[in-house]
């Protein structure tokens, strides 16, 4: 049985012995009053220690990557605005701009309030606080999970779930619906003794200790969080994380699940400054099957398209996932770095899920961006890199390092990083 199962039958198993053991001891005490309680007390603490050092990890997971939630908070809201049309306004026009900002607070307090559980700071409020985002988390997990329940025989269908991943611990731990469904109500269960306690239960040390240490755990996480938002991620949990070999995690598959990488694509889809196109080609693909891949690829006049592969040698990668997002001085930003590497022996290949008529007679006429850019999955380069854009530097196909665009690799660091 894999860790977390285990630690999900813990809490639930803990859960409902404390709470048990505290319906017990109030019936013959006549009372919900802690100091006449030991044994409760005791139990609660215990209880409320591992249940906020859970909302601490879960925050900091999300924290550390929020633009990864937000990603998910979206797809939420485009669920509902399809299932709910009478408010595909307020989901998509509202809710749906939000997911950012919503994404960064829903973290951080999370991890403050995770502190505030265990250090007693003012716990009617935070008891409050904790079952209404349990509810409103059991919400949206039930909501993605149960359309697959069925009922004869109990069992899930994944097809039908809303949502198939909630994010509740980023690309950390990947949860099925069902379990993050589960995971929700254990924890429903478990805050349920602190929550008809709250009024009893003492801060530790003092209300000024317990004050301070919660809003100051929300400055901090605060601060954390928007720190990892403008220069990437502290901890990368992605497939495309440093030192991982593409060549191998886009076709290598462990317990028979899809290789990590499985949405990387080697076909070259080329387009470059010109109106001479080829026509289409069979290729390999990275699961080595052979794909008919109907594009164009644009050369200039009277020179050849020279192609980088993407697996050989030293290349870096410029990851735009929306051209439309980026900023014109990013965009020639990059321009910038690529004649700067001009016989490096690096070569340079661009990356975006733009349009292709907003590619062709948009961007690359009004920019003339003189580097090869190979049409891909939106989703896929926003998972490779959150930044847009984004550098990525390949050697033989090893992730080598990424960059934000705000703190963009310079010509000296890429070639002593490939030395």
């Amino acid at each position: 049985m894999e860790t977390y199962k285990i630690i999900g039958i813990s809490y639930a198993v803990l859960g409902l012995l404390v709470l048990i053991w505290l319906i017990i001891e109030k019936s013959r005490k006549k009372t919900w009053d802690l100091e006449q309680l030991p044994v409760s007390n005791t139990l609660i603490f215990i209880l409320r220690f591992f249940v906020g050092l859970l909302f601490i990890y879960s925050g900091f997971i999300k924290a550390n990557d929020y633009t990864g939630f937000a990603y998910k908070l979206e797809e939420y809201f485009e669920v509902f605005a399809k299932d709910m049309p009478f408010l595909e306004g307020f989901f998509l026009g509202m809710m749906k701009p939000l997911s950012m900002p919503l994404a960064w607070f829903l973290s951080v307090f999370e991890i403050a309030l995770g502190v505030a559980i265990i250090v007693g700071y003012k716990m009617r409020v935070t008891m409050w606080l904790t079952l209404l985002l349990m509810i409103f988390f059991t919400f949206l997990t039930g909501y993605s999970a149960l359309p697959g329940l069925s009922l004869s025989p109990f069992a899930w269908n994944h097809d039908l779930m809303k949502v198939t991943d909630c994010g509740c611990f980023g690309d950390a731990l990947k949860l099925k619906p069902q379990e993050s469904f589960y995971k929700d109500l254990i924890l429903l269960l478990a805050i349920l003794p602190a929550f008809l306690t709250s009024r009893y239960i003492r801060p530790l040390v003092s209300n000024k200790f317990a004050g301070v240490s919660s809003i100051l755990s929300f400055v901090l996480a605060g601060a954390f969080a928007y720190g990892c938002y403008q220069f990437l991620p502290l901890i990368d949990y992605r497939p495309y994380k440093i030192g991982v070999e593409l060549p191998k995690c886009t076709v290598e598959s462990e317990n028979g699940e899809p290789p990590k990488c499985k949405d990387w694509d080697e076909v070259y889809r080329l387009n470059l400054a010109g109106n001479d196109t080829i026509p289409d080609e069979t290729v390999k693909t990275a699961a080595g099957n052979d794909s008919v891949v109907k594009y164009h690829v644009f050369q200039r006049p009277g020179k050849d398209t020279v192609k980088v592969d993407e697996f050989k040698g030293n290349v870096l990668m410029i990851i735009m996932y929306n051209m439309q997002k980026t900023d014109e001085k990013n965009i020639r930003q990059t321009i910038d770095l690529y004649n700067k590497l001009q016989g490096s022996g690096v070569g340079v290949m661009g990356m975006t899920g733009t349009g292709k008529s907003d590619l062709y007679e948009t961007f690359l006429p009004e920019y003339k961006i003189p580097y090869q850019i190979s049409l891909r999955d939106m989703t896929m380069l926003k998972t490779i890199v959150r930044s847009n854009p984004g550098y990525m530097l390949l050697k033989d196909g090893k992730v080598v390092k990424k960059w934000h665009y705000n703190l963009p690799p310079t010509e000296g660091e890429i070639k002593s990083l490939l030395k």
